[in-house]
């Protein structure tokens, strides 16, 4: 719900505001919210809070939903940046995809 509320928000600013920065943090808040839900899942797991029929549902909905997610965001950033902060959006993308296949 939280993300929603985070693109809400970012379709009503300012249209003069740089959308590009707070795309990129909402896209990083999804990726953080993905890996916290993964350690909430694997303590349950440990603890056996959870069956393995449980955890294959929660982890297949958590994609859909992390997938439903930055699928919207990006659509949404072509309709809020102009062509050159889309590049300038894609650019970062890319270095951000290269740091995270080298970590």
């Amino acid at each position: 719900m939280e993300t929603y509320l985070k693109i809400d928000k970012l379709i009503i600013e300012d249209p003069k505001k740089d959308k590009t920065k707070s795309i990129l943090k909402i896209l990083k808040n999804l990726k953080d919210d993905d890996q916290y839900f993964l350690r909430l899942t694997t303590q349950a797991v440990s603890s056996k809070q959870l069956q393995d029929m449980e955890v294959s549902t929660a982890i297949i909905v958590n994609l859909a939903f992390l997938q439903s997610s930055k699928q919207i965001l990006l659509a949404i950033r072509e309709l809020v940046l102009s062509n050159e902060e889309t590049q300038q959006f894609e650019d970062v993308q890319d270095i951000s995809d290269e740091l995270s296949e080298n970590e």
